[in-house]
């Protein structure tokens, strides 16, 4: 008599009512292997999903996929050679496309710095470059980047001191169906610094004395830092 009873409600659009995971009616594109693009096929399927895009199915048509039943293989995965599959979906079958890599002077190094540019041998047709970063090929993980620059902070996940990193690098360019990435080009390692950087007051000011109490002091600024720490102990004279 008073208010809205338990187990009802004033409408009738629930499309699974024995299903609270489900709710609402979408149409979308098929996508069996869940990488994010559709099988080709533009007709889309009304499904009763609730609140994210069900599994098996895409929300936009980002592409058409070479082959839905191979996550591997579709129009953003970079080709990869000798394997007589069409990675990249641009038509053809372990095509010898433009490959570049870190420029030579950075291979084996050790950077000073994680936030240390790392760069790739420019291609003049790119459109992009792909920077994967992983440990001896264990879990890869990549950046894409409309220049042939990168560093490791870009990297999603984070990255390690004292660690050597294996870098690979793909670039993205023009095929009669649309722009493609390639294939990567041969690894290359880099070692990031033992330790966080650290920093220390400016030399010129270190042993100073003061003109002003208000006089500025300055560190020598660290690259990566988001935050300085200011320790004054008191000493008496």
């Amino acid at each position: 008599c008073l208010g809205q009873p338990t187990g009802y409600v004033t409408n009738s659009t629930d499309c699974a009512p024995t299903d609270p995971t489900k709710w609402r009616i979408g149409n979308f594109f098929t996508d069996a292997d869940n990488d994010g693009y559709f099988n080709g096929n533009p007709i889309t399927t009304p499904v009763c999903y609730g609140a994210a895009v069900p599994s098996g199915y895409v929300a936009e048509n980002n592409g058409a996929d070479c082959d839905d039943s191979n996550v591997e293989a579709n129009p953003n995965h970079v080709e990869i050679s000798a394997n007589s599959i069409d990675d990249n979906c641009d038509g053809n079958i372990d095509e010898a496309g433009p490959t570049t890599s870190l420029i030579t002077t950075q291979c084996g190094i050790t950077l000073t710095n994680v936030a240390n540019t790392l760069f790739a041998i420019q291609i003049g047709e790119a459109l992009g470059y792909r920077f994967e970063v992983s440990i001896g090929g264990l879990n890869p993980r990549s950046y894409d980047s409309a220049t042939s620059s990168f560093n490791l902070l870009n990297i999603p996940g984070g990255v390690l001191y004292n660690t050597t990193y294996t870098v690979r690098v793909a670039v993205k360019t023009e095929g009669i169906l649309g722009a493609f990435w390639r294939s990567y080009s041969s690894s290359c390692t880099v070692t990031t610094p033992a330790s966080p950087a650290t920093t220390t007051v400016v030399p010129s000011q270190c042993g100073s004395t003061l003109t002003s109490m208000s006089t500025t002091i300055f560190a020598n600024q660290v690259t990566v830092a988001t935050r300085y720490i200011f320790e004054v102990p008191m000493v008496r004279k």
